[in-house]
């Protein structure tokens, strides 16, 4: 794995570690103001990925040819949309409702950091659209060729 790899790998992990210590805390402070099963959700995805993201980063995994590999990478994918639209109503919840127990620096960040994803996501899955919409008019016009 290139160096530049890992660092954005390492980058994921450290994120992940804020968003678990969020989830973390909440609990341990006993926060009810959030909803149970996106807590329990984001939890255990966040702490998949960071177990992930140390794999790649040691070298554990360096190709996903196996057409398992391949299924569960899929699964993973699709399960991160997920977490992280949870990951933003769970914040945007605490946010509205002015939740005492929620706020601190670490859900700031993680309600702007689901927030920026989101869009992210929001974009890209609007440009596969428009390109699979329109591949025969883009293709006239050698754009995005």
């Amino acid at each position: 794995m290139s160096d530049l790899k890992k660092i954005v790998m390492l980058i994921v992990v450290l994120i992940n570690i804020i968003i678990f210590n969020f989830i973390y805390k909440l609990e341990k402070n006993k926060c009810d103001c959030g909803n149970k099963y996106k807590k329990d959700f984001i939890k255990y995805y966040t702490l998949l990925t960071i177990f992930i993201g140390i794999i790649f980063i040691s070298g554990g995994l360096k190709v996903l040819s196996h057409p398992m590999l391949k299924l569960l990478s899929t699964i993973y994918s699709v399960l991160g949309l997920v977490n992280i639209y949870l990951l933003f109503r769970l914040t945007q919840n605490l946010v509205i409702k002015k939740c005492t127990c929620s706020d601190t620096p670490d859900r700031t960040f993680v309600y702007y950091y689901s927030m920026v994803v989101m869009s992210v996501y929001v974009i890209l899955i609007t440009i596969l659209l428009f390109k699979s919409l329109f591949r025969k008019e883009m293709e006239q016009f050698k754009v995005f060729s």
